[in-house]
């Protein structure tokens, strides 16, 4: 029955929210909600279940993130009331219907926590940074196990000071023997926090000085091996923080 309530108030308050941003905005209504689309769904059993069904996970994640902007289990009608407070210029309205959108599209419940828990960041500091907007950018191409995994590499880096937020794969892999982890998952995490500009990937070569001929100005050259290191910068700590803080 908790639940249940829970759920009927992200309803609302989704609506609340995209009325709000409306008076900013000028939207169409979408495809569904024209007059074809309502005829198809009256008509047609199989778009109606689409329609509810897509609705159920639109609540869903909008009531995880509800969470993550008010930092409790359920959202109080001040904290909502905040949100749409802050809505009060045509930038605002597009960064909040943009981050809807994006909302809508993530992979992972847990990321939509993580995104309220940004915006509500941007609330109380007032401002939107570069940093941030990446952020609410990576996380929709995260899944659940990939926000899991970036803990994991934060835990690890936290254990091992001297790194200084560096590390290779080497060591990586040690690590995920030692504790009994899918290196291959962790790495496919790694690949994907470079993608989405979370890692820096910077490479050291070891270069060896072999016979040096002065009379011919000639100098052999070994190249030794390629070492791959990456580096968690600034958007990574700062993302790596709200994960923290509600993960």
């Amino acid at each position: 029955m908790k639940d249940n309530k829970i759920q009927q108030a992200a309803s609302n308050t989704y609506g609340d929210v995209l009325n709000h941003i409306q008076k900013y905005l000028n939207v169409k209504d979408d495809v569904l909600d024209s007059e074809f689309g309502q005829l198809a769904g009256d008509a047609s059993r199989v778009v109606s279940f689409i329609r509810k069904t897509n609705e159920l996970i639109i609540n869903k994640k909008f009531e995880n993130f509800l969470k993550g902007f008010s930092m409790d289990e359920q959202p109080t009608e001040k904290q909502v009331r905040k949100l749409i407070n802050y809505i009060d210029d045509e930038s605002k309205a597009e960064f909040i219907s943009d981050t809807l959108s994006k909302l809508l599209l993530s992979n992972s419940t847990k990321a939509c926590t993580v995104l309220g828990s940004v915006v509500n960041s941007i609330d109380k500091e007032g401002t939107l940074s570069y940093e941030k907007l990446i952020c609410v950018n990576a996380l929709t191409s995260l899944y659940d196990f990939d926000i899991d995994n970036l803990l994991i590499i934060n835990r690890f880096l936290e254990s091992k000071p001297r790194y200084k937020r560096h590390f290779g794969l080497g060591v990586l892999h040690s690590y995920c023997k030692k504790n009994n982890l899918n290196k291959d998952n962790l790495y496919l995490t790694v690949d994907k926090a470079v993608n989405n500009q979370l890692f820096n990937r910077s490479f050291e070569t070891n270069i060896d000085v072999g016979n040096v001929d002065v009379e011919n100005e000639q100098v052999d050259i070994d190249n030794g091996d390629i070492d791959e290191y990456y580096i968690i910068n600034s958007i990574g700590i700062k993302l790596i923080g709200y994960l923290k803080r509600v993960v």
